[in-house]
């Protein structure tokens, strides 16, 4: 996710459960090709490689696909706030 939110073309592995929801916005984007092994990963280097256009136009539309999501950490804090003693939230 870091690499998406810096600008970089992301090529995850074929494990991301933990990332489920935010690898699922890449892909909806456009801005996430999954790799299944070491030969797929070589395929896809290679072609973001050959052509650098598609590699920033996919690493434009995940920075795109990530920012829409930027600031859930504070919207939680908020929401969290009034429920815990106080000064127990992070400011």
């Amino acid at each position: 996710l870091e690499a998406a939110r810096l600008g970089a073309a992301v090529l995850p592995g074929p494990d991301v459960a933990n990332f489920r929801d935010a690898y699922a916005a890449l892909d909806g984007a456009g801005a996430a090709r999954q790799i299944a092994d070491a030969a797929g990963l070589a395929r896809a280097a290679l072609d973001l490689l050959g052509d650098p256009g598609a590699a920033r136009a996919m690493a434009r539309r995940g920075a795109e696909a990530l920012a829409r999501d930027a600031g859930a950490l504070e919207r939680t804090l908020d929401l969290l706030a009034p429920l815990l003693p106080s000064g127990a939230v992070p400011r």
